[in-house]
C-alpha cells in the first residue's frame, strides 16, 4: 500500500502529504469549522446524487418513488459485484465517489437503473421486487 494518496491533478499523481499528515491536516481544518464542512458535504452530496439519479431516470423504475432520500442505483443484470471486481482498485464504486465518477464520465451506460431502497433490497434478497411479482400476477388474471 502506498504511503501517499493519489492526486490526479499532480504530475506525479501523488498527494504532496503522506497519508498520516494529510489526515492530521484534515482533522485540524474540520475542528476549525465543523458546521461549514458538515453543511457543505451534505448539500453537495444531495446535489450530485440528484444529478446522477436524474441522469438515470429520476424515479424508482419499479414503484415510481421519487424522494431522493430513498433512491439508489442498481445494476440491472445483478452484476454489481462483478463490476466492482473488474474496476481499478483505486477507483471507488460506491456512494458519493461513485456518483462523482459517473458524472465525470458523462453518465455512462453501465446497465444501471434507479430503484428505491426497498425495491433494490427486495431485488437483491429475493431476485425480484414484490411490485414485479404483483404485476405479473395481475397480468395473468
Amino acid at each position: 500500500m502506498s504511503e501517499f494518496y493519489s492526486d490526479r491533478t499532480r504530475s506525479d499523481r501523488k498527494c504532496q502529504y503522506c497519508k498520516s499528515c494529510f489526515k492530521a491536516r484534515a482533522k485540524e481544518r474540520y475542528k476549525g469549522d465543523k458546521e461549514k464542512y458538515k453543511s457543505w458535504g451534505s448539500k453537495n452530496y444531495r446535489k450530485v446524487k440528484r444529478e446522477v439519479m436524474d441522469a438515470y431516470g429520476g424515479v424508482c423504475q419499479c414503484c415510481g418513488e421519487a424522494r431522493i432520500e430513498f433512491l439508489t442505483l442498481d445494476h440491472i443484470n445483478q452484476d454489481g459485484a462483478e463490476h466492482r471486481r473488474n474496476t481499478d482498485p483505486n477507483t471507488s464504486c460506491t456512494g458519493y465517489n461513485f456518483y462523482l465518477r459517473l458524472r465525470r464520465e458523462g453518465f455512462p451506460d453501465w446497465g444501471l437503473q434507479v430503484l428505491c431502497a426497498n425495491c433494490n433490497t427486495a431485488k437483491g434478497a429475493y431476485g425480484e421486487c414484490p411490485h414485479v411479482t404483483e404485476r405479473k400476477l395481475a397480468a395473468q388474471e
